[in-house]
């Protein structure tokens, strides 16, 4: 994991920079700006893997037609389709969030008529025709539910499919264990540092979370001819945690 030290004491002897270099990180002596003395800072990652037990699929109807009017009469008539598709599957109503709906004209660039003068107002594209977007995102909270569900939804008129993420509902012990793994990491590195500097660390001053949670899966963008019966992967998802913590430096 990239991380960033930061390394302050008073003594000569922390300027031993070839000693330490080898960590990767840059280190950065400076002059105390408070009064606490002289102090180290580092970071420490904590990663653990956990198997996913929800799914959010995003799925929809995209229409077309000559006027918005008809474009969008034509798509609600499709949303109603999926979603009475979704009252089969048992998806619960909080488990559904309208993720998108979007109304946009249609353009075609006119051609120039041969023979006839350049005139900028008539060759300015022409609307041709509105296309409508609605889009809902689902939680499965069995996995083992997508591949039914996504074959259901697109037997019952959906015609998009925007992606697959799978996710950690309850990642409270996951999360537990990944700080401490960040902590024990930053402890670690402090102690080699001040090692290898020729002083020693002292107490614990401050400490920071700088980020957590679990690494967003990549979405799957899928082809509507291949749903049929789709074999998912969940894989593994990353819970982590990243701490910064300031310790003391003791010199003799």
């Amino acid at each position: 994991m990239i991380s960033s030290t930061v390394f302050s004491a008073a003594r000569p002897k922390l300027l031993a920079f070839a000693a330490i270099a080898f960590l990767g990180n840059a280190a950065i002596v400076h002059a105390d700006d408070d009064d606490r003395g002289p102090s180290i800072t580092v970071s420490g990652t904590g990663e653990v893997s956990a198997n996913p037990d929800m799914a959010t699929v995003t799925v929809g109807v995209i229409t077309e037609a000559k006027t918005a009017k008809e474009a969008v009469a034509a798509n609600n008539k499709a949303m109603e389709s999926l979603r009475a598709q979704l009252d089969k599957l048992g998806i619960d109503e909080r488990d559904r969030q309208t993720a998108q709906f979007n109304v946009s004209p249609q353009y075609q660039q006119r051609r120039p008529q041969p023979g006839r003068p350049y005139e900028a107002e008539q060759n300015e594209p022409q609307i041709i025709g509105y296309q409508v977007t609605n889009d809902v995102r689902i939680k499965v909270r069995q996995i083992s539910r997508v591949g039914e569900i996504l074959d259901a939804v697109v037997q019952s008129g959906s015609n998009r499919i925007n992606g697959i993420a799978f996710s950690v509902e309850r990642d409270e012990k996951f999360l537990e264990e990944a700080r401490i793994k960040a902590v024990k990491q930053a402890r670690a590195k402090a102690e080699l540092l001040c090692q290898t500097a020729e002083t020693k660390l002292g107490k614990v001053i401050e400490i920071r979370e700088s980020g957590q949670g679990g690494v967003p899966p990549r979405p799957e963008m899928m082809m509507m001819a291949s749903v049929r019966s789709v074999p998912i992967s969940p894989g593994e998802q990353t819970i982590s945690a990243s701490v910064v913590m300031t310790f003391e430096i003791i010199n003799d």
